[in-house]
């Protein structure tokens, strides 16, 4: 039997599409510690111009808490707390082609 592949949806988009997520993804994240890199399951939301993402690595305190927030044209403000207690502001300035 022939089989079309364009039918199929993959693992990611039937799990993402099940719990009415907008990404997930598995993605490397670096200790900036050790400098150590592993792998995290990454899985997030859009509310309008706020973007929520929690990231589990394989690790115990590899958990984040990431918020997006698009606060003009071009710019975001980022935060994040992570499960070993550290947390980060920043603010980007984006520009895509």
């Amino acid at each position: 039997p022939s089989h079309d592949s364009s039918k199929k949806k993959d693992f990611f988009t039937q799990f993402r599409t099940s719990f009415g997520l907008d990404t997930v993804e598995l993605k490397e994240v670096r200790n900036e510690d050790t400098g150590t890199a592993q792998q995290a399951l990454s899985v997030g939301k859009e509310f309008g111009k706020v973007k929520l993402s929690i990231d589990q690595g394989t690790g115990t305190e590899s958990s984040k808490v990431l918020a997006e927030v698009n606060v003009a044209p071009n710019l975001n403000l980022n935060m994040d707390v992570g499960g070993n207690r550290s947390s980060g502001v920043g603010l980007d300035w984006v520009r895509r082609y």
